[in-house]
């Protein structure tokens, strides 16, 4: 039985994607759908030194490792021959990879633009509260002497 990983054609918006934090790597696994993210060509393999025995060996072991684990998982391992990493944005304590297809970002920017009126109210009650709560807590400080 092989593994059904989520494919979603639409991609979330740019504006979404600088809102939230993220970083990047050249080996990754998203957190949504939970496929395997691979760049063989990342510069981490090279450096400048004259003798790149090492680093050669490292790129061979680790595309052979790569190239091992898709054909076990061909779905679920991607290869990303042309890039030196794939990035990642995190929210609600998932890891997003923006290059794998199933693009699960999108799907939390749809629900939250759909319910952004309802997030509205919400934030401005949570901010008025806060708010208050603080202004409680100054109240008592001044009582206490404390400034």
């Amino acid at each position: 039985m092989t593994k059904k990983y989520a494919t979603n054609e639409k991609k979330p918006s740019q504006i979404f994607l600088d809102s939230l934090t993220g970083g990047g790597s050249h080996y990754m696994v998203c957190g949504y759908c939970g496929r395997t993210h691979y760049c063989p060509e990342s510069e981490n393999f090279y450096h400048n030194d004259n003798d790149r025995t090492d680093e050669q060996d490292a790129y061979k072991y680790y595309l052979e490792e790569a190239l091992n684990e898709q054909k076990k998982d061909p779905d679920g391992v991607l290869i990303h021959y042309d890039v030196d990493f794939v990035e990642a944005k995190d929210l609600n304590g998932i890891t997003f990879v923006l290059e794998c297809p199933c693009n699960g970002l999108a799907k939390y920017e749809a629900f939250i633009w759909g319910s952004k009126n309802d997030i509205r109210n919400y934030l401005k009650n949570r901010i008025d509260q806060e708010f208050e709560w603080a202004q409680q807590q100054l109240n008592i400080n001044k009582l206490k002497g404390i400034s």
